[in-house]
């Protein structure tokens, strides 16, 4: 699993400790809604990683944005990096909580790129395939039309890629061919 060894440890962590206190799926919320929160917010961002906010400062203007209104377990959580100086890596741990949760739960992001828009039927019958041929429980599908794909599908599970697309067999004809002169 790719990232700061520090924020898998940290993520790891807190599912373990999620688990047990059985909260997992309130403090995914949480970690979802604190992820996107901190994509989003540019202020936040550079708040969390700006090293010359002392940490009682950053204590107090944490805990007046999420105390009560994030799980007691998830609040301890992020008070607690704060403590040990690692609020700059909040959001990698949020992510890694994310990545580590759907590998747990055999959950898959998927983007599939097409030249044109799938009807239900295809989508369903892909991620059917999906499903069985990776054995993932769920699989959360976007999907991107591409004109430029001419045809077919290009398939993005994690690090993995499928080009299984018509621009990409001619451009493969193409350098056989003026390899062949």
């Amino acid at each position: 699993m790719k990232g700061n060894r520090a924020a898998v440890r940290y993520a790891k962590s807190l599912i373990i400790l999620a688990k047990g206190k059985g909260q997992y799926d309130a403090v995914l919320a949480d970690v979802q809604m604190l992820s996107n929160l901190i994509k989003e917010s540019k202020e936040l961002d550079l708040f969390l990683s700006n090293p010359l906010i002392k940490m009682e400062k950053r204590r107090s203007i944490l805990a007046s944005m999420f105390e009560g209104k994030v799980n007691t377990l998830t609040y301890d959580f992020i008070q607690l990096v704060v403590t040990q100086k690692r609020e700059s890596i909040l959001k990698q741990i949020f992510n890694q909580f994310i990545a580590q949760y759907n590998e747990l739960n055999k959950i898959a992001n998927v983007s599939v790129s097409t030249a044109v828009a799938m009807d239900d039927k295809l989508k369903s019958q892909l991620m059917d395939s999906l499903k069985k041929a990776y054995n993932y429980s769920e699989i959360k599908l976007e999907e991107k039309v591409d004109e430029q794909l001419i045809g077919g599908l290009l398939l993005r599970i994690g690090d993995r890629q499928m080009d299984a697309t018509i621009r990409r067999q001619l451009n493969d004809i193409e350098k056989e061919l003026v390899h062949t002169k």
